[in-house]
């Protein structure tokens, strides 16, 4: 990740990089849930996304993950790993049969991380 912080990329980061964006475009997320809110209360509900500090050590909660980055980790490296783990989170979770199956979830989660890059 260290050449996207950059953004200089060489001839293979930047075939890495499209690959990696013909890997996202491919891939099946869930539909979101049916629910009926207020419209006020719905733009205020609207997730934010967090404001990564380079200068710090700090944690997160990116979907059902807890991640911490130490203090020099790129914010723009920090919001693409989360980015990263929210997407294998919604893959695995549509692409697992069995709700049950943490092993078959798992198995789909590190695919679309590998995937990823």
């Amino acid at each position: 990740m260290t050449s996207a912080s950059t953004g200089a990329f060489d001839a293979n980061g930047e075939a890495d990089r499209r690959r990696s964006i013909a890997f996202v475009e491919s891939l099946s997320l869930p539909e979101p849930p049916d629910t009926e809110f207020d419209l006020a209360l719905e733009s205020a509900l609207e997730p934010q996304a967090p404001a990564f500090d380079a200068g710090k050590d700090e944690a997160a909660v990116v979907g059902s993950n807890i991640v911490s980055f130490a203090r020099g980790v790129a914010a723009e490296d920090r919001e693409a790993i989360a980015n990263a783990l929210l997407i294998a989170q919604l893959v695995a979770k549509k692409r697992s049969q069995a709700a049950d199956d943490i092993h078959q979830w798992y198995q789909h989660y590190f695919e679309v991380l590998g995937g990823l890059g």
